[in-house]
């Protein structure tokens, strides 16, 4: 299974809707899936005997403190300076949190942090070196990574973690298109590197136009979990379409354009798509302008 393939199953799911709004549909299936998503990483600890959880971009630690509610230990890992003193729970019962920035080598660098709008000098460590003191992949373990455009270095500096037989599956935030200033990988990049770890991706959300999350397991688990895997994609689509979502992105200006777009691209080709898409749009445009002018005259 490829991310695009992947892709395709859920929007074919979404039958005749997906047909006629491509567009919307993808829209639709956003909040849901990101939900879905979460639902189904948290659900495979109990099937696939998980006892620990390894956060990379930890933030709050959300999913080490869901983790750890599970009766698993969980590791936080935060590059950030303050968000670790301000916001990062402290190492506390089976949870452990520590500062510190993944990369594939050991190096103070330059982290800019767009929440902020600040740059920050971070010590940086691959993830392989950071386990080493700790005793946390002897027994079955999953990733959790969310590190804002720097996933090649991440990975990069945790290949002895992903040969691990203990490592059955990460959730890995991904984009499209280059979102983050000196950004390395983005979806293509990451897919065939976890492929060359035997990871293959089983679910993603539609949370964001050009960045998701997507789920990858190890192939010699699949099989243990695929029912359980189809159960959740089947049940969020299903709570992603409803009457009311429907009727109200349809009626969004910018979805109705672009699905005019896309189906005139697929009719006539994209040249006259792109041209409609802007007469649609300069039209649109005017009309509200006409609109202003008239409520000032009143």
């Amino acid at each position: 299974m490829k991310i695009d393939l992947l892709t395709k199953k859920f929007k074919t799911k979404s039958k005749l809707f997906h047909f006629f709004f491509p567009y919307t549909s993808e829209k639709l299936l956003g909040p849901d899936t990101a939900k879905y998503l979460d639902i189904l990483y948290f659900n495979l600890f109990k099937k696939l005997d998980i006892q620990f959880l390894i956060e990379c971009g930890a933030y709050e630690a959300s999913a080490s403190i869901e983790a750890i509610k599970r009766g698993c230990g969980a590791l936080a890992i935060e590059a950030n300076p303050n968000t670790f003193e301000k916001i990062t729970p402290k190492t506390s019962g089976k949870l452990t949190s520590i500062n510190i920035g993944l990369n594939d080598k050991k190096e103070y660098i330059n982290f800019y942090f767009p929440k902020e709008n600040d740059t920050v000098k971070v010590l940086t460590q691959p993830l392989d070196t950071v386990v080493k003191d700790f005793d946390l992949i002897s027994n079955p373990f999953v990733l959790w990574i969310d590190v804002e455009g720097f996933q090649k270095q991440v990975l990069f500096g945790a290949k002895n973690i992903l040969s691990n037989k203990n490592c059955k599956f990460i959730k890995i935030e991904v984009e499209e298109v280059e979102k983050f200033k000196g950004q390395l990988f983005l979806k293509e990049e990451i897919e065939d590197f976890l492929y060359n770890y035997n990871f293959i991706p089983v679910f993603r959300d539609f949370e964001y136009d050009y960045q998701f999350n997507v789920l990858f397991i190890k192939k010699e688990y699949y099989s243990e979990v695929s029912n359980q895997i189809e159960l959740t994609i089947n049940e969020s689509v299903a709570n992603s379409i409803n009457l009311y979502k429907i009727l109200h992105l349809i009626s969004d200006k910018k979805n109705f354009i672009s699905e005019m777009k896309k189906l005139t691209i697929s009719l006539f080709g994209k040249k006259f798509g792109n041209y409609l898409a802007t007469l649609l749009g300069s039209k649109s445009s005017a009309a509200f302008l006409k609109r202003d002018k008239k409520n000032l005259k009143n």
